[in-house]
This record gives structure tokens, C-alpha cells and sequence, in this order.
């Protein structure tokens, strides 16, 4: 993946807030590769980092900010995996992913 392209996200778990169900396990949306070096000399690893732009809640699409940097061996599938394990928070109380 490239610096700008876009994927698929969807949240592992349920995200609550005083014991309501917020955010459903199962929610889609969309993130994008925010930056992204490639490897470095002598076994530097590769950095990127990933941000969710958008869920679909209610047939609605719900901007939401926050980011994830992965450091490490470029194994995209992980790296998307530990972003949406992580969680998302929607945009009206913004934190950090």
C-alpha cells in the first residue's frame, strides 16, 4: 500500500460509553495510509501511519479522527488488523486511536 490509498475497516468489538452500545461490533467504514516510509538500510524497518477517516452508523456516514502508527516488517494484514482491534471513537469526542 501507498501513501494516500484508502481501505475497509470494521470494529471488532463493541465500543460503549455508560453502558450503552455506541459504536456496533460489526461496523464498517474507511481509513487511509496517512504516511508511510519504506525500509530503511541496514534492516531498518518500515513506518506508517494509518487513519480512520469515516464509520456507517445509522445509513450515515459518521467522520471519526484519530491514528495508529505500526512499526515493523510491513505486514500490511497485521497492521490493519492491530487498527481496527484498537477501536474507534466517533468525531464529537475526539482521541486518539
Amino acid at each position: 500500500m501507498r501513501e494516500g490509498d484508502v481501505f475497509t475497516i470494521s470494529t471488532v468489538y463493541d465500543v460503549m460509553m455508560n453502558g450503552y452500545i455506541v459504536i456496533p461490533k460489526g461496523t464498517r467504514g474507511q481509513g487511509k495510509i496517512a504516511w508511510r516510509t519504506g525500509k530503511g538500510a541496514f534492516g531498518k524497518s518500515a513506518k506508517m501511519d494509518l487513519a480512520p477517516q469515516w464509520i456507517e452508523l445509522g445509513g450515515k456516514r459518521v467522520t471519526i479522527e484519530g491514528k495508529h502508527r505500526q512499526e515493523g516488517s510491513g505486514n500490511t494484514a497485521a497492521t490493519l488488523g492491530t487498527v481496527v482491534a484498537v477501536g474507534l471513537q466517533p468525531a464529537r469526542a475526539p482521541r486518539r486511536c
